[in-house]
């Protein structure tokens, strides 16, 4: 992930950058941050159960 960030946003600090892309919130991915950077994202979305509004 961190080469990602610094070639997308070499500017930035990556946690900064990954809470305003709301990738991560209070320190813990979201939906959307363990779909695009989970190595198997399906594992960890199938064991917890998520409502999606």
């Amino acid at each position: 992930m961190s080469k990602f960030i610094s070639a997308i946003v070499p500017n930035s600090e990556a946690e900064l950058w990954l809470t305003k892309q709301q990738l991560i919130q209070k320190n813990k991915p979201t939906i959307a941050g363990t779909l695009l950077f989970a190595d198997e994202p399906q594992a960890s979305l199938l064991l917890k159960p998520k409502k999606l509004y």
